[in-house]
């Protein structure tokens, strides 16, 4: 008759066409169909002509069809990465329209939390609500996520998916697939637990290792780190700053500079490496060490306790909610280009056991008898994702030497002679916390003590050093000069005293030494000899000097002059 009516079918997609005349044409289309079909349109439309009796329209209405699946890993086809910012983690859903209607339009809700329990990862939620129409039968959708991984050592993530279609009839978004397994290991992330101890070393004047250094101006060191965990192929940033184990407080050289090193090695490139293991692998075998271990807490647990532990878990539901309602961006991308049907390959990713060496150069003149300790950071994405800082830890610490001389001076083996020849002169030094098999120089200045200054002897200092290799830290040395000719020092003076100054130095620089104008183990003494008086005029025999009164009895001289000529 030229008009449009709007009817309902029953539940079977039937339509009763009834008040008409035979041989009436009736066109139909449909223009609406219920939750969970959709209109085909190939189907939707149509024609009959009305026949005597019951008349019946077919409508096919299809039901929506989706398959979901997905993997998940970072940009780099990893599922292993290091708990630090930065990481760029995608995951790759693959949806399939097994029977849906061209360039659908579909809505994903993706999130990333904790393995096995669905539980928040992080202070926000991570979930994404992404719209966007569905221009292939089959496609991988990816979702990106920058994901801040920090302080999350040995945690596991997973991606959970919702996929819905808006039906056009209803107006209201369908969910089509879920695929929501958080114990799926392809939808998995794990973070590593990477881990370093260290040891400090100096390298002495030989360029060997040692515990122990010498107060020097320019001490080179390292700090040899042991790390465990690392991801090769990776970029990391070793650290170390060097702290006063007495205050607690960072190490500084006499300038006030702190005492540090940095190093960026490439895992697997730069340092050693002991060992590598599948992290795949490894964590698969720590999970059932895990595994294992709870299962024999339970077993010692009371009945009582066993009860409460064996109650279901209330597992979070992930359902897919209105992105306003999570506080999350919806978008809609354009899709310009034909997506991808398939995964990206995964990359398997192989964890590093091994060391580096991280050095430093200071100086420690002022430092003597100090103990220091290395702290050592590692980082990654510039965050610190393992460190060591234990200040009471002896593998971390070493020492600075604190050198003591005292010595023994002596002229011709003893500490006063009376001579104005020549004499030998000789300082026997004792020394302690030397480092053995180190090459050093012992100088002895002779000073004299009545001007403080050195001697001088024809215009050159009286001096002489000597180079020595100690065995032990702890020994003597003697400095010897001999033939000196004292005479010219005496000038005006009866005696004189010598004060031997010390300087222990290695290549020139100086160790420790011991200048005291005033310590007696330092000093010897001079005694100028006295000259006998020799006679100077003569007396004739018979004459005698007269000092008062007469000359006495002749006989008596004449008898004493016989007796002393006699004589």
């Amino acid at each position: 008759d030229g008009k449009t009516h709007e009817a309902v079918s029953a539940k079977d997609g039937t339509l009763a066409v009834k008040g008409l005349k035979a041989g009436t044409k009736v066109d139909w289309e449909e223009i609406a169909t219920i939750k969970g079909h959709y209109i085909d349109p190939e189907k939707s439309k149509g024609s009959i002509t009305v026949k005597s009796g019951e008349n019946t329209i077919n409508v096919n209405n299809p039901t929506l069809n989706f398959g979901m699946d997905s993997q998940a890993s970072n940009t780099a086809g990893q599922q292993f990465i290091n708990p630090s910012k930065g990481q760029k983690l995608v995951d790759q859903v693959m949806i399939e329209a097994h029977q849906a209607p061209a360039n659908a339009q579909l809505r994903l809700t993706t999130d990333f939390v904790e393995f096995g329990t669905g539980q928040q990862l992080g202070e926000k939620s991570l979930k994404q609500v992404t719209e966007f129409e569905a221009k292939q039968a089959k496609f991988v959708k990816a979702i990106n996520l920058d994901f801040d991984a920090t302080n999350m050592h040995g945690k596991k993530g997973v991606f959970t998916n919702v996929l819905e279609y808006y039906n056009p009839s209803t107006k209201e978004w369908e969910e089509v697939a879920r695929h929501d397994d958080l114990k799926n290991e392809a939808e998995a992330i794990q973070i590593v637990k990477p881990e370093i101890h260290t040891e400090l070393f100096f390298f002495d004047q030989n360029n060997k290792e040692t515990k122990l250094t010498d107060p020097l101006k320019q001490v080179k060191g390292f700090d040899r780190v042991f790390y465990k965990n690392l991801i090769a192929g990776e970029t990391y940033v070793f650290d170390l700053a060097m702290m006063h184990r007495e205050t607690g407080k960072e190490f500084t050289d006499p300038s006030g500079k702190p005492v540090t090193g940095t190093l960026t090695v490439v895992a697997g490139k730069d340092g050693k490496v002991t060992s590598k293991i599948n992290a795949k692998e490894y964590y698969e075998n720590l999970a059932k060490e895990e595994a294992e271990k709870e299962s024999d807490k339970e077993k010692e647990e009371t009945d009582s306790k066993e009860s409460e532990t064996t109650k279901p878990e209330n597992k979070p539901e992930v359902k897919a909610t209105d992105a306003t309602e999570q506080g999350t961006d919806t978008e809609t991308p354009a899709e310009e280009t034909e997506e991808s049907t398939e995964y990206t390959p995964l990359v398997d990713v192989e964890l590093l056991t091994g060391s580096v060496d991280v050095p430093f150069v200071t100086n420690l003149s002022a430092a003597k008898g100090k103990i220091m300790v290395a702290y050592e950071k590692l980082s990654h994405n510039d965050t610190p994702i393992a460190h060591e800082k234990d200040i009471k830890n002896e593998k971390q610490t070493g020492k600075v030497r604190n050198p003591k001389i005292g010595t023994k001076a002596l002229v011709n083996g003893k500490t006063e002679v009376t001579t104005d020849g020549k004499i030998t002169l000789t300082d026997e030094v004792a020394f302690e916390d030397l480092t053995p098999g180190v090459e050093y120089e012992q100088k002895v200045t002779w000073m004299d003590a009545r001007t403080k200054k050195p001697v001088m002897i024809d215009g050159k200092e009286l001096t002489s050093t000597i180079k020595f290799t100690p065995k032990e830290s702890t020994g003597t040395v003697t400095v010897t000069i001999e033939d000196v000719a004292v005479q010219q020092l005496f000038g005006k003076d009866s005696k004189f005293s010598l004060v031997a100054f010390e300087e222990t130095t290695s290549k020139g620089e100086k160790i420790v030494e011991h200048k005291d104008i005033n310590d007696k183990g330092q000093t010897i003494t001079i005694i100028k000899p006295v000259t006998p008086a020799t006679p100077t005029s003569s007396k004739t025999v018979g004459t005698l000097p007269q000092t008062s009164g007469t000359l006495g009895n002749p006989f008596v001289w004449i008898i004493l002059v016989l007796v002393i000529a006699a004589g």
